[in-house]
């Protein structure tokens, strides 16, 4: 088997329904798609059991009780039997030629230390509120907007005759974009360097091990915006103080990313409650926003 699609949850269970519904119109088949459950208690293993009986999915489903998206991600990889590894979020919807491309660049440039990562925006569908687009605009949830401003990184010979409209990112700073709700890589790279599973808390467990493999294994990360998915899931303006220190909290599991103290110090001086009060007066909402996200992130490190 080519590839092997991994998904935690955790009382999901219908963002996962929505997630394989999605995975059944893929254009291409011949992938297996393993489910790691991290103790849920609500209906999810008994949705997995109705999808398998009508689905031509390839469903594997294991069940742990409830250690992180760490330790999940290691059983998902342990139990999968593709050469290639896809991390799907429980939450992401998969349009119908993301396996099709993922597999694209991965047959194109066959070496091991290749990863892929896709194009992830909100689902249209959604009542996207001016909150979610902060994310977006800060780089919170994802900053493709960055992405696209970033100069390709052209140190393969194949590169220039690739078809495909994505770009090799820079090594020094890919790492921050190894995002694994949309992104694949070879098995044989993750039995050497695999997930830390001290992390407890959501964040930056992907943005190590992303960092870990650019050191050790020169990995390279290439952006294909034709492996395009759906990020399902509301959020809302009163999650901005859980969400920062949840954030700040996970940060100290990888004090390698951790900003500089002199950096902390200065925004914890200069976004004090008087700046915040000004800028949210004079400013548009979304530096407001951005203002409030940095003070409450900075305060918890």
């Amino acid at each position: 088997m080519e590839l092997s699609i991994v998904i935690p949850t955790y009382n999901r269970a219908n963002k996962l329904k929505q997630s394989l519904e999605y995975l059944q119109k893929q254009s291409t088949r011949g992938f297996e798609v393993i489910i790691v459950d991290d103790g849920s208690t609500d209906e999810t293993k008994l949705i997995i059991e109705k999808i398998k009986k009508s689905s031509w999915l390839d469903l594997k489903y294991f069940y742990q009780k409830n250690q992180k998206q760490g330790v999940a991600r290691n059983l998902g990889i342990s139990k999968a039997s593709g050469n290639l590894i896809l991390f799907l979020g429980d939450d992401i919807l998969a349009l119908p030629h993301l396996v099709e491309n993922h597999l694209a660049v991965h047959r194109a440039f066959p070496d091991t230390n290749i990863a892929v990562l896709g194009h992830t925006t909100w689902a249209p569908f959604l009542s996207i509120n001016e909150y979610m687009r902060f994310l977006e605009w800060a780089g919170w949830q994802f900053n493709y907007n960055k992405i696209d401003r970033l100069k390709a990184f052209t140190r393969f010979k194949e590169y220039k005759d690739f078809s495909f409209k994505g770009k090799f990112l820079p090594q020094k700073i890919q790492y921050w974009f190894f995002y694994t709700s949309n992104l694949s890589l070879k098995k044989e790279l993750l039995s050497r360097e695999n997930f830390d599973e001290n992390f407890k808390a959501y964040g930056w467990e992907d943005i190590e091990l992303g960092k870990r493999l650019t050191q050790k294994e020169n990995l390279h990360l290439y952006y294909n915006p034709q492996a395009t998915a759906y990020h399902s899931h509301i959020q809302t303006e009163d999650q901005l103080e859980d969400k920062m220190q949840t954030l700040a909290t996970s940060l100290k599991f990888a004090p390698q990313l951790k900003p500089k103290w002199w950096k902390v110090l200065i925004i914890k001086i200069s976004l004090n409650a008087f700046v915040l009060k000004i800028i949210k007066l004079t400013c548009n909402k979304k530096w407001y926003l951005w203002a409030k996200a940095k003070k409450i992130f900075y305060a918890n490190l």
